[in-house]
């Protein structure tokens, strides 16, 4: 199949991707891989579970992907770094001064190659895959390089939620050690989520002023759960498709569909969705917390109506 257009999630983690991709993705038109950028650094972890619940080596959408990617999986560390160079906020460097001609081509091929792989597994109707990779500091340029520096179509949807519920997630430990068991704390959770969150929201706001604006969405967290039948009408009318199959499954609480998701949270892993606000952050969320936000992100959290 011809490459297809990439629907990119970016903003902040914590902010409902995982939700979000099960959703868009339930779509036949749209398929959900999940944060797309890690799977080089997964290539020497057997145990890392695909959200079908398989190894992704056992996994029979990812098995086929990383068999044909071949060496360029079992020998990722190099490639790893070449992305970093393009991807990560210390890049600004390079997309100022311009890059390495030479480096600039092995990342197209690179991109190239694992999208080719993955659409050598997909039927050939589908429209969109979806990387879920946001827009934190290691992946601030992402789908910058990938529209800019590989050419691909990327459409963009900026999914922003209440940086306090953001940092209030955070302070409850990291994903990973959630998902495996016991937690353990986040060093300076409040502090790296404050900063974390600004920023992440900034570089959606670099590629929004690089693009048309028929290439960049803005969503809330909040008016998702509340209202998901008025925000998949609005992510409908961005991305040309009905969503209303989704609606009515929304409505009548079915179970989504599971999907071949990398990264994320825990919710990739359960067959229920249920829209939840997670507002227990509005009454035990510390003060010195909720002060510290404000201090730093009050510019942005205005801009998207939280008060």
């Amino acid at each position: 199949m011809d490459n297809p257009t990439i629907i990119y999630i970016a903003g902040y983690g914590r902010s409902g991707s995982t939700l979000l991709e099960r959703i868009l993705s339930s779509h036949e038109k749209i398929v959900g891989t999940g944060e797309l950028t890690i799977l080089l650094t997964l290539a020497n972890n057997k145990d890392f579970l695909c959200s079908c619940g398989e190894a992704l080596g056992k996994c029979s959408f990812w098995a086929g992907v990383i068999n044909h990617l071949g060496s360029t999986y079992r020998n990722a560390s190099k490639d790893r770094s070449l992305q970093l160079k393009f991807e990560a906020f210390p890049a600004i460097g390079r997309y100022l001064l311009g890059h390495n001609s030479n480096e600039k081509d092995e990342y197209k091929k690179l991109i190239q190659k694992i999208l080719n792989a993955i659409c050598k597994e997909l039927p050939d109707q589908l429209k969109y895959v979806v990387d879920s990779s946001k827009t934190s500091h290691k992946q601030f340029f992402r789908p910058i390089a990938l529209s800019k520096v590989t050419s691909l179509n990327v459409k963009m949807i900026h999914l922003v939620r209440d940086g306090r519920g953001c940092i209030w997630s955070l302070l409850k430990g990291s994903n990973r050690t959630m998902e495996n068991g016991p937690t353990s704390n986040v060093r300076l959770a409040a502090l790296r989520g404050a900063i974390g969150w600004f920023f992440a929201n900034i570089a959606a706001h670099v590629f929004q002023a690089l693009h048309p604006a028929k290439d960049y969405c803005r969503i809330r967290y909040e008016d998702l759960v509340e209202d998901y039948s008025g925000t998949l009408a609005k992510l409908g009318d961005f991305l040309d498709l009905n969503f209303d199959k989704q609606v009515e499954m929304l409505e009548s609480k079915q179970n989504i569909p599971q999907l071949h998701q990398i990264g994320g949270n825990r919710l990739r892993f359960r067959k229920r969705l249920i829209l939840n606000q997670h507002t227990q952050w509005k009454t035990k969320l510390k003060t010195r917390h909720n002060l510290l936000f404000w201090l730093l992100d009050w510019p942005l959290a205005l801009i998207y109506n939280y008060k």
